[in-house]
């Protein structure tokens, strides 16, 4: 696991997925933030990507806003922890 700019986020790569934990960050910063994450992770191949969203209904659909926009889709069937988003593949990047 590695911390990305000495926040709280942490990003972990394996084989088989990527893992993004926004615990601790707020609405704004993962706005911010996340669709840049989304790249880098999509680019180095970690596919699908699991982004640790907690419980937090308003960060879920901020989330998934942001993977809308971004072209990433969102895996709703796969996923079955309710604390979490899973992103399976990315489309064009849409600006």
């Amino acid at each position: 696991m590695e911390p990305l700019g000495g926040q709280h986020l942490f990003v972990q790569n394996s084989v088989a997925s990527t893992e993004i934990d926004l615990h601790g960050w707020t609405h704004d910063e993962v706005k911010n933030k996340l669709p840049n994450l989304l790249i880098l992770c999509h680019n180095k191949g970690g596919s699908p990507i699991e982004i640790i969203t907690g419980n937090s209904e308003k960060m879920k659909s901020i989330v998934r806003a942001l993977c809308k926009k971004h072209g990433f889709d969102v895996d709703e069937k796969w996923n079955t922890n309710p604390g979490t988003v899973v992103i399976r593949e990315r489309g064009v990047f849409n600006v």
